[in-house]
């Protein structure tokens, strides 16, 4: 069946225009990289909310997205602060973090204090120490309390 109204991509006057083409760019992109024996290329997609393409890329050996790259629909160029950093890749597929990736906040869930409500009266600092992590949810200072203004509370 053939369709009455021409694509998307070819409306806006996109350099980019298919799904092959998109794939094209990326596989380029990791080259210089030197990341496409180790990427594979998932299905690209194009987001014209923001006139680009999204190329997810995927871990070779777990088929796991690992990052993107993103090429702008209508110059056809990746653009490298929206696509995913070769170093950061090269470190998913290692499985190590890299510098400046947050690390997963699975690991980081809420500890339950084996301590009850308590109010300590001292210097913050010294009490912390004292205390268990992450057993805190509240600090504050009485002092600046007392020195506010008779009418603000």
């Amino acid at each position: 069946m053939e369709r009455r109204n021409p694509k998307v991509a070819i409306q806006r006057g996109y350099a980019v225009l298919t799904a092959d083409q998109a794939r094209q760019i990326a596989l380029e992109w990791l080259k210089a990289g030197r990341l496409e024996n180790a990427i594979a290329l998932g299905l690209p997609e194009v987001d014209d909310r923001y006139h680009v393409w999204r190329v997810p890329l995927l871990g070779g050996i777990s088929g796991e997205r690992i990052g993107e790259v993103v090429i702008d629909a209508y110059t056809s160029l990746v653009v490298e602060n929206r696509s995913t950093r070769f170093d950061v890749l090269e470190a998913r597929l290692l499985g190590r973090p890299s510098e400046g990736t947050p690390m997963s906040r699975r690991s980081d869930r809420y500890l339950l204090s084996s301590l009850r409500n308590i109010v300590a009266l001292g210097d913050c600092e010294e009490i912390l120490m004292e205390l268990p992590a992450q057993s805190v949810d509240l600090v504050f200072n009485l002092a600046a309390l007392l020195q506010c203004p008779s009418g603000v509370q």
